[in-house]
């Protein structure tokens, strides 16, 4: 299963914003830099979203994009 494909299911389950937050903090413990889960996030996902139509899904990307980023409450900070 390709990371894009992982995303697209995480999109798809009763929490995504926990989902896809737990996806980001397995990749970064597996080394990923933020910057790169971060690219691979708006890359592998939102764009899709834009093209679907999908608003919910895209603020779900930007808020675990914040996560990575420090832009949301230190407790939610990966």
């Amino acid at each position: 299963m390709t990371i894009d494909d992982l995303l697209e299911q995480a999109l798809r389950l009763g929490n995504p914003f926990q989902t896809l937050r737990d996806l980001a903090a397995r990749r970064l413990e597996e080394g990923e830099t933020e910057g790169a889960s971060a690219c691979r996030l708006r890359e592998g996902c939102s764009v899709d979203c834009v093209r679907k139509g999908v608003e919910a899904d895209e603020d779900t990307i930007m808020d675990v994009m914040d996560c990575l980023v420090g832009w949301c409450r230190p407790e939610f900070r990966l």
